[in-house]
């Protein structure tokens, strides 16, 4: 997830942005750590999303998780921050190497995705290998 701020295209819907935002996201991280998920399913289809961030990416300021749990009732947002990206980085990294602790989608500041590509490839998955075939 890149922490660039960009503004909404017109014509689009703040909630579109934040599916574009979270899938990002989860394409950064999907499949890291152990075979157990980390976001939560009750028996009655609530989802609990786990959504770890640094700073202030705005989506939560912009009312997105609110327009986006109101147009998907089975979800629940449980949205952490934390304001030092060099402390945030270390507890990914530890996560990552333990593989317990991870949000179900976890930002990552542009200036680190070479190292996150270089050095930490084996903990992702490659999401054209799961699903249907293109």
């Amino acid at each position: 997830m890149l922490r660039a701020h960009r503004k909404v295209r017109p014509g689009r819907k703040p909630s579109t942005a934040l599916i574009g935002a979270l899938a990002a996201g989860a394409v950064l991280l999907a499949g890291c750590g152990s075979s157990s998920s980390s976001s939560s399913s009750s028996s009655n289809g609530q989802v609990t999303l786990k959504v770890r961030l640094f700073g202030t990416f705005g989506y939560k300021e912009a009312g997105l998780f609110g327009a986006y749990q109101q147009q998907h009732p089975n979800v629940k947002i449980d949205y952490q921050t934390v304001e030092d990206e060099g402390k945030y980085y270390t507890a990914l990294q530890t996560s990552l190497a333990s593989g317990s602790g991870l949000g179900d989608v976890q930002g990552i500041e542009i200036g680190r995705i070479a190292d996150v590509t270089h050095n930490l490839a084996a903990k992702f998955v490659d999401l054209n290998t799961l699903g249907p075939p293109r």
